[in-house]
């Protein structure tokens, strides 16, 4: 009685229904992945909404634990699945069919030609028609054609699993995220927070450029990359969008590119602090007091009849358009001249914004399961063309004598589109082969 329970569960998790609602809710997830925003941070979502999302870690769906594990599921699920079914396949392929104990034979006709004649003349037809004869016995015939046929489903199923392995390997094994620097940064990959795949690298921007079009929109980011291992150049590239650089099997793509607003606190004439920030990135001068200011954004050539807009591309009045905060209340946005001190209101320390630089974006992807993604297809093409093979059938025949003449009983089990027909192109062919012979011999005898 209890393995009747244990039982039930292994035939559902390992049926192919199941493997279909897994591959369902995958999908399901996959596309959720696509329009939920990946890899940011929620500070306007409720507290539910925000419990469940870093929870469930639905801001990176594709590495959190729970989708791993469907997809390990889905592996397994399709490797028991089809290797289950590698006996039958083997069995049905490189081994004999056996003769019925009984067959409905589906056409029977009478041959003018003796019945060793007829096994000949039989054999033969069945050869040409891309028949391949298994079973020969004293005037029985056993022949079968497209045996590899069944072969196309299975390659199917394993090139899912390849798909299904390689992402669930790259799910637990890869990493994605960004960085953002400014010409001359540096930062080692495979150390502290910048996860690598292999011996530790510095990755150096050499430079960064932003293209435009002639009407002054943007066309192009370019990010002069460097790579140094062990003290040696090992890679220098300028990355574009869709022209990565890869090493060590980590590819660094272009993304996006932002304003980096080098920043000086200063209180009573002396540096306190020094930091770089992004653009709409807050920086609290006065926790205790609700100071704060944000970077909104740079503008070349202030003007002040017009302060939102730069009057040209040249730095020849630069400005910042900041954000204030006091008693953690917004006092609204201004603009303040790049290298002129910031007296925040309530505060006695000062900001100064130094400059102003562009910086690249950059995303950091590694997934070591792709050659098995790649694989997976390259085998689910081929078991498309596997598909195209005709499908399995079996021709039984006796030959049984009948005076002077034979008899043919013929039948055609299996898949086919028209049975009939081609088992019927199969009896024209037999009977025009006997009258053929028949005619020859009667020749021969009146010679």
């Amino acid at each position: 009685m209890n393995n009747q329970p244990r039982s039930r569960i292994s035939r559902t998790f390992t049926s192919m229904k199941t493997g279909l609602f897994l591959l369902a809710v995958i999908i399901l997830f996959s596309i959720a992945g696509t329009i939920i925003p990946q890899e940011r941070t929620l500070s306007t979502a409720g507290p539910i909404f925000r419990f469940f999302y870093y929870t469930l870690n639905l801001g990176d769906i594709y590495h959190s634990w729970w989708f791993s594990f469907l997809l390990f599921s889905l592996c397994l699920n399709i490797a028991v699945c089809s290797f289950s079914r590698l006996p039958a396949l083997f069995k049905s392929t490189f081994f004999t069919p056996p003769w019925l104990p009984s067959i409905a034979w589906q056409q029977e006709h009478r041959l003018n030609a003796s019945p060793d004649e007829a096994m000949g003349l039989l054999s033969q037809t069945l050869d040409q028609a891309g028949f391949r004869v298994w079973d020969v016995t004293p005037y029985r015939i056993c022949a079968r054609k497209g045996q590899l046929a069944p072969w196309g489903t299975f390659l199917v199923h394993l090139s899912v699993l390849f798909i299904a392995l390689g992402a669930f390997y790259g799910s637990i094994t890869g990493f994605r995220y960004t960085i953002q620097m400014a010409p001359g940064d540096s930062i080692v990959i495979g150390a502290g927070e910048h996860s690598g795949a292999g011996r530790p690298f510095t990755l150096t921007l050499q430079s960064f450029t932003i293209e435009h079009y002639s009407n002054g929109q943007i066309s192009d980011w370019i990010s002069t990359l460097e790579i140094v291992q062990n003290e040696k150049k090992e890679a220098l590239q300028a990355v574009k969008v869709n022209h990565p650089l890869s090493y060590q099997g980590i590819s660094f793509y272009q993304s996006s590119y932002a304003s980096l607003y080098p920043m000086e606190q200063r209180s009573a004439g002396r540096t306190v602090q020094a930091v770089r920030l992004q653009e709409k990135e807050p920086y609290i001068v006065d926790e205790q007091q609700g100071i704060a200011v944000v970077p909104i954004k740079y503008l070349p050539d202030f003007d002040a009849q017009n302060p939102m807009v730069s009057r040209s591309a040249n730095p020849v009045n630069p400005h910042v358009i900041y954000l204030a905060y006091a008693g953690g209340r917004p006092l609204g946005m201004n603009a303040i001249a790049i290298g002129k001190p910031l007296l925040l209101p309530g505060s006695s320390a000062e900001v100064i914004f130094h400059s102003v630089l562009e910086s690249s974006g950059l995303e950091v992807k590694y997934d070591p399961g792709l050659p098995l993604v790649f694989a997976g297809f390259a085998l689910m093409s081929l078991a498309f063309f596997a598909s195209l093979y005709p499908r399995r059938r079996i021709v039984y025949a006796q030959i049984r004598p009948d005076g002077d003449a034979a008899c043919l009983s013929i039948s055609l089990l299996g898949k086919s589109q028209l049975p009939e027909e081609e088992l019927s192109r199969l009896c024209k062919a037999m009977i025009a082969a006997a009258e053929e012979t028949s005619t020859r011999r009667a020749d021969r005898a009146k010679l």
